[in-house]
């Protein structure tokens, strides 16, 4: 990320761009793909085949989703 004009002077001169580099540590659970936020969730194939209601981690706690029959 660049901030123009907030970096260090030259000799005499104007002072010049702040450059930023974040670097976003790895998260247990949670991948990213660009802005998408991903995680992996696992079901057995009875839960695919017969549908069931499952509980998925998210960011902002824990919800029941459901998987329909056939799935």
């Amino acid at each position: 990320m660049r901030v123009s004009k907030k970096g260090n002077t030259g000799a005499g001169g104007p002072a010049g761009d702040l450059m930023i580099q974040v670097k976003v540590k790895p998260h247990p659970y949670f991948k990213r793909d660009g802005s998408d936020i991903l995680t992996d969730l696992y079901i057995s194939i009875s839960e695919a085949v017969l549908g069931s209601e499952v509980k998925v981690k998210t960011l902002y706690g824990d919800i029941r989703m459901k998987i329909d029959p056939g799935t």
